[in-house]
């Protein structure tokens, strides 16, 4: 656990050489209100900082500092996962951020760094009671990319949450969208660790939440599960790493059934 008083205390260096002992895991207190106002002065008198401590020169390039908006927190949250992921060489991130009451703007990540998958799954099944989804989630970057403010402000109708859907079904919506997905792409089987590894740090679904969202297309005969070239029926399957999923050979060239899981919208 690093809770550093200042963001100088740490170095990318220290991140670096934290993430390369073997089963590490990082818990970090990132001050991003500290970063904006460090953004103010980082070409004059905290640049050697800002490039040689921090390791950030190239990063943060597009903050507004005077933009308060949704898009603005995006772009800057999505700067600091691609920062940890980039420099720090972390390949999983999960951030939590800590708002004060009151306010709309993040005061503080609490970063999660890891190079282990099952790390990942572990910090997420420990937040979930805690996690506000409609919140956390409604960037929809919870994975590290490039899009700009702009881009989110101007498409909050779309990717803002509904608040009023209950949030496993947001869940479970997000899952269409990226697990299934790939299980279309790879419809002689992909499998379950090899999911997880692909699009865990895309949603925030956790492990059981993954679990059910399978079991619910086994349950509706959309996929099949085989474990050791064994196909696994009956309900509630307990999915394991190396068990396969894919699409059952009868909808991939039936003339008469369409099947819903190939025809998602999702």
């Amino acid at each position: 656990m690093l809770d550093p008083f200042g963001w100088t205390d740490v170095s990318m260096g220290t991140i670096r050489d934290l993430n390369n002992l073997r089963g590490s895991e990082i818990l970090y207190t990132y001050m991003i209100s500290y970063i904006k106002r460090f953004l103010l002065e980082r070409y004059t008198t905290q640049k050697s900082g800002f490039e040689q401590v921090l390791e950030a020169d190239g990063y943060y390039e597009k903050a507004n500092l005077e933009d308060t908006s949704t898009g603005e927190q995006c772009y800057l949250r999505d700067q600091t996962v691609k920062l940890f992921i980039e420099r720090g060489k972390s390949e999983y991130v999960f951030t939590f951020a800590l708002i004060p009451k009151g306010e709309s703007n993040v005061l503080y990540y609490l970063l999660h760094l890891s190079k282990n998958l099952t790390a990942l799954e572990v910090i997420k099944d420990c937040f979930e009671l805690e996690n506000n989804l409609d919140y956390q989630y409604h960037y929809e970057i919870y994975g590290y990319g490039l899009k700009t403010a702009d881009y989110y402000n101007q498409n909050q109708i779309s990717l803002q949450l509904n608040i009023t859907k209950d949030s496993y079904e947001v869940c479970m919506d997000k899952l269409d969208r990226d697990v299934g997905d790939l299980i279309k792409k790879n419809p002689e089987g992909i499998s379950f660790g090899e999911i997880k590894k692909r699009t865990m740090v895309l949603n925030p679904a956790n492990r059981r939440l993954y679990n059910e969202y399978i079991n619910r297309y086994i349950d509706d005969k959309e996929i099949e599960v085989w474990r050791k070239d064994k196909l696994l029926s009956g309900k509630r399957v307990k999915l394991q790493k190396n068990d396969i999923i894919k699409l059952p050979q009868t909808y991939q060239i039936s003339l008469f059934y369409k099947s819903k899981f190939l025809t998602s919208d999702s």
